[in-house]
């Protein structure tokens, strides 16, 4: 039922800044649409009318008989003229586990808000035994994409 309560919030004309938890944030990267596309797997996304975030990670070759690791990257686009246009990319500095981060609990947190220029924090989970990441937080500000 949370999943609903941003929903039914904007239908009665209430500013909301969407939180999505682990679940809602995975089923919100399976909605990215082509013209957001980005290169390897989106581990999520969120969007507000003006602003789309895409989280994805790629694929690393780590040490031999070690986990496979991967890059995460952060991409932002705005809409311009009914499409949407790419406003810049950023990595995270951490290497990851590709199984965790790709994995179904891979989101900690991500929340979204407007207010004063549209913002993301993003928090990764390092593994189950090592927790998660401090959050990070990304903006879009003047038309690009910045780490605050």
């Amino acid at each position: 039922m949370p999943a609903l309560a941003p929903a039914l919030l904007a239908v009665a004309g209430l500013t909301v800044s969407p939180v999505l938890t682990p679940s809602t944030a995975a089923a919100a990267g399976a909605g990215v649409r082509a013209d957001t596309e980005t290169d390897g797997t989106v581990v999520a996304s969120a969007n507000t009318q003006q602003v789309r975030f895409v989280v994805t990670a790629q694929p690393r070759s780590g040490a031999q008989n070690e986990p496979p690791e991967a890059s995460v990257d952060v991409a932002a686009f705005e809409r311009r003229g009914g499409e949407w246009a790419s406003v810049g990319r950023q990595s995270l500095d951490e290497t990851w586990f590709w199984e965790v981060v790709t994995g179904p609990q891979a989101v900690c947190r991500l929340s979204l808000s407007e207010h004063p220029e549209p913002r993301l924090t993003l928090s990764l989970r390092y593994s189950p035994s090592l927790g998660c990441a401090e959050p990070t937080p990304f903006a879009v500000v003047d038309g690009e994409l910045v780490r605050e």
